[in-house]
Parts: structure tokens; sequence; C-alpha cells
């Protein structure tokens, strides 16, 4: 979980001039992020929301949130991932943040949206056979279901799978 501490690496990628291309505009400022990360430990100890710094090796190379907990659904975003992170572990951030969110929460339905420029993001996120609820000022808003997660999820580990392997050999 995010922690204070996260402050400098969450602004790194937030702020990096490419990867902010398609996700709501930072402050700059630590002292900012570290006001946000307090509010934000006040939400997860409510269960209103969880921030998620993904390491490999003990080093983070990405973030995936989950918040907007109501009932039997939750939204999820604030999905970066650094450019020097392996090729697949975003998506393996995804799939982890969702299935804790089915299984851990026994949540049954996921909001999101997409940036209409953002096509690696769109095919993603249609691959999970969504509902599309609107297209709306650049944005595409999608609910999942969590059939239709389990339904992908395996072509999912499996390409990120060998993708890794690919990567250490």
């Amino acid at each position: 979980m995010v922690d204070e501490q996260d402050a400098d690496f969450i602004l790194k990628l937030r702020c990096d001039k490419t990867l902010r291309r398609y996700i709501h505009e930072t402050d700059p400022s630590v002292q900012r992020q570290l006001e946000w990360i307090r509010s934000y430990k006040k939400r997860e100890c409510k269960g209103e929301e969880y921030y998620f710094v993904f390491q490999i090796e003990g080093r983070p190379v990405g973030v995936y949130r989950l918040y907007n907990i109501s009932g039997d659904s939750f939204t999820c975003g604030s999905w970066v991932f650094s450019r020097k992170s392996p090729i697949g572990a975003g998506i393996l951030g995804c799939i982890i943040s969702r299935e804790l969110a089915y299984e851990d929460l026994s949540l049954n339905r996921c909001f999101t949206d997409v940036n209409k420029d953002n096509i690696s993001s769109l095919q993603f996120q249609m691959s999970f056979n969504p509902i599309i609820l609107r297209e709306e000022g650049g944005m595409v808003y999608f609910e999942h279901i969590k059939e239709n997660f389990y339904k992908v999820k395996p072509i999912y580990i499996s390409r990120c799978i060998n993708l890794l392997k690919s990567n250490i050999r």
C-alpha cells in the first residue's frame, strides 16, 4: 500500500512527460502529494480506497488504485507503470488489483474510464467485454463484470509469463 515514503516515486511517474499523456494532471509539489497520501490513508483505514505500489526485486515499478468502493462495485485507476518496468508488469498489476477487489473485497463490478486517444488501454479494456456506459469529454466510461474478468485473465497471465521468460533469457 502507498505510504508517505512513496510520494517522490508517484510524482516521478505522474509528472513524466510520456506517462502523463492520458492521466489527470498532478501537482508537482511533494508537499501536496504528501497531503494527498495522508488523506488517502484515512480512506484506506475506512476500506474506501486502496492504492498499491508494485515492486520487482524491492524496486517500485508502478501504481494502481481501487477507489469509490461502495456496495458491490469499485472504480480502478491511477494505473501508471515506469517505462523501465518489465513488459507485462502493468498488466499483471491490473490483474492482481482487480482480483483482490473481486476475491478479498467480494466486489462484482468494476468501473473505469479511459482517454479515447489511449488506444492500447482502450484495447485492453475492450478485451474484457465491458459495458460501454458512455463517451464524454474525450473519455470512454466502462463497467466490467467479474465473470468476464475471469474469462480473459488466463490469456493475459500466459502472455505476461511468456514475456517475462523471454526477457530473462
